[in-house]
């Protein structure tokens, strides 16, 4: 199998460390040269920017958080989206969106190939796990702007009350502060709860 890859940060992922035997992984600067590559057997676009450029029927797998594919409007079926935020693209488990919600042989035959296993979630804004992280990074900036504690404090009782890899904070951070806050105001656009607090831009 060959899976065509643009755009991948090796610091973020590298798409070839867990191939399993008899894929090959093209890596290419940009999605716009999917188009040399229409024999390949998949799609990845990992900057994806609401433009598709798979050859038609191909899989095709979209680093989007914030838009939903019925928002996108696919140009064929084979097509699902994923969270691709620094720390997410390293698990073995990924969260994937489905236009319909549901499991696709397609699917798990492409995210096996690259040593990834598909949880089929629901096609909405934030999908699962970002949406989850977002508002808890923008809740414990709220708490930081009323004084609650410090933001060591509030990361440090996160890990050990929660047992989470990261405070709220120290994932805003890591994530990077405009794509949590560009989340956030999508989120907000349907429920004001998510609307983003000023010190999100600070976080670094």
């Amino acid at each position: 199998m060959t899976i065509v890859v643009a755009q991948a940060n090796p610091a973020i992922w590298n798409p070839q460390a867990q191939c399993t035997s008899g894929t090959n992984v093209v890596n290419l600067a940009s999605a716009a040269a999917f188009s040399a590559y229409a024999d390949a057997d998949a799609f990845i676009d990992m900057n994806f920017d609401g433009s598709w450029h798979s050859p038609i029927d191909k899989p095709l797998l979209v680093n989007d958080t914030i838009c939903t594919l019925r928002q996108r409007r696919p140009p064929h079926t084979k097509v699902a989206r994923f969270c691709g935020w620094p720390g997410f693209c390293q698990r073995t488990l990924w969260e994937v969106a489905t236009a319909d919600g549901h499991e696709a042989p397609w699917l798990h035959l492409v995210m096996g190939a690259f040593g990834k296993q598909a949880l089929v979630v629901q096609d909405v804004v934030g999908l699962v796990a970002p949406r989850t992280i977002a508002a808890l990074a923008n809740e414990a900036c709220y708490a930081l702007a009323d004084g609650v504690a410090t933001s060591t404090d509030i990361d440090a009782a996160m890990r050990l009350g929660t047992n989470y890899p990261l405070g709220p904070l120290e994932w805003a951070a890591k994530i990077g502060a405009a794509q949590v806050e560009a989340l956030l105001a999508a989120l907000a656009e349907e429920d004001t709860l998510y609307q983003p607090h000023p010190l999100i831009k600070t976080l670094v």
